[in-house]
């Protein structure tokens, strides 16, 4: 095989990895949270809130692009809840993180919505407004 159809393989890869990501994200959306399914800390931080859950990993140069966009916003980090993908892999499995930076929005003990990849500032600013 050339250089070129590799190239082609790997970015048809990469795509098609990237539509499962977000189409599996998606079926998460209006689940009730199942609170005996997870660790009790972790249950009542989140339990009757509203909150953004940030899957992120020291690893994930896309997740450092997304601390600097919630430091440039005032308010989001009262609702935000920091999961490292590398540590809480009980968390990882029970929302099914497929991929960083993925934030899951939490309210009323359901998945509001369950974003995967850098979101911008008017994104985050539409949560926080809505909620």
């Amino acid at each position: 095989m050339d250089i070129l159809t590799i190239a082609a393989i790997v970015i048809l890869l990469a795509i098609g990895f990237n539509f499962y990501t977000k189409k599996t994200a998606k079926k998460s959306i209006g689940k009730e949270i199942d609170f005996n399914q997870l660790p009790a800390d972790f249950a009542n931080k989140i339990k009757n809130k509203f909150l953004i859950l940030f899957f992120t990993s020291d690893s994930c140069s896309n997740c450092k692009i997304q601390e600097r966009l919630f430091d440039e916003m005032e308010g989001i980090r009262n609702h935000l809840l920091y999961i490292d993908t590398k540590s809480d892999h009980e968390l990882v499995n029970y929302f099914g993180i497929k991929g960083t930076p993925t934030l899951i929005t939490v309210k009323n003990n359901k998945i509001i919505d369950n974003l995967v990849g850098v979101q911008n500032k008017t994104v985050l600013e539409r949560y926080l407004d809505e909620n």
